[in-house]
């Protein structure tokens, strides 16, 4: 069953990737949900917090049988590969793009600043990513207005 909520903290498990699931993190949402999410991104461009997302939760055995945990992951679309009924896709509102837009802000701004030899933190990040979002936004209220 699909919910809705805000995101409301991640916090990451590994800094570097596992070859085969990539990042793992703990997501808790606002109205009290905890769960893992697997993302091959780091920042994830799905669960981002502040943003509202659709997931679904489902219990999970640790692979060392040591007992279960919950993972949350993106809906389900129902489609599969070569069936009919048209395509499927289905334009996402403007709140989710700005939210994607965001992450990958951050993602342009984080590798700028390594290219520049400097600091990495949230006091070099934020304004790139503030500057980003300034000169994209007017485009994000025009298409979606």
């Amino acid at each position: 069953m699909s919910k809705k909520s805000v995101v409301k903290e991640t916090r990451i498990w590994n800094t570097e990737p596992h070859p085969q699931y990539g990042f793992t993190f703990d997501v808790t949402m606002e109205n009290g949900d905890v769960g893992r999410v697997g993302s091959k991104t780091n920042p994830m461009t799905y669960f981002v917090v502040g943003s509202e997302v659709e997931y679904e939760m489902e219990e999970k055995n640790k692979t060392d049988g040591s007992g279960t945990y919950i993972r949350i992951k993106k809906p389900s679309t129902g489609w599969t590969p070569g069936g009919s009924g048209g395509s499927g896709y289905k334009p996402k509102d403007k709140k989710t793009y700005l939210s994607d837009a965001i992450s990958y802000y951050a993602r342009y701004a984080t590798d700028v600043l390594i290219a520049q030899g400097k600091e990495v933190n949230a006091e070099t990040l934020k304004p790139l990513i503030y500057a980003y979002f300034e000169v994209t936004k007017p485009l994000f209220d025009k298409l979606h207005d």
